[in-house]
């Protein structure tokens, strides 16, 4: 999911957990700092690059649900995983991270749903509930591993990843 991830901050001391290179990249598009022919060039490197590694890879960066119907013509049938939290843990964690007002974290909140229920594929997909992650660990990293195809996922490296899960209430 990365090697190089963006940092923990005030808005998420425990780290988001995001590609930092795709951040940087989905950021200066979206925010007109660089042009579309640019950011293709880019993201196409960087895919490329990434395949050249041999093993399984993705990437979590929630801009991506602005771009989606752009990300669909660099790959074929690419498999999503979409985590599903309450709108209220949504738009809450908006609110800190952006600083944007209730009705705008609602808004883009909104509007990302609804790019994900237009362009994600209805197959090759897998759907994570926040709640049920946190208290059924064990099932939904067995059954993360299955779908993302992960035969060489020892016992080791699944508790790994339980024990990785907080099993903390969001904020």
């Amino acid at each position: 999911m990365g090697s190089r991830l963006v940092p923990p901050d005030f808005t998420n001391p425990y780290g988001h957990w995001e590609d930092y290179e795709f951040v940087k990249l989905n950021s200066a598009f979206l925010s007109q700092r660089i042009a579309r022919s640019k950011w293709e060039e880019q993201i196409r490197k960087l895919i490329e690059c990434r395949n050249a590694l041999g093993i399984p890879w993705g990437w979590k960066d929630p801009r991506t649900c602005d771009l989606l119907r752009d990300y669909l013509e660099f790959f074929d049938n690419p498999p999503f995983i979409r985590c599903i939290r309450s709108a209220t843990q949504i738009e809450a964690s908006i609110i800190k991270a952006y600083r944007w007002t209730p009705t705008n974290a609602r808004l883009g909140r909104l509007r990302r749903e609804q790019e994900l229920d237009r362009y994600l594929p209805r197959r090759n997909l897998f759907e994570v509930d926040f709640t049920e992650l946190r208290t059924d660990r064990r099932k939904i990293v067995e059954s993360l591993v299955q779908f993302c195809g992960l035969a060489e996922a020892t016992e080791q490296r699944i508790s790994s990843a339980i024990n990785f899960i907080r099993p903390l209430a969001e904020p």
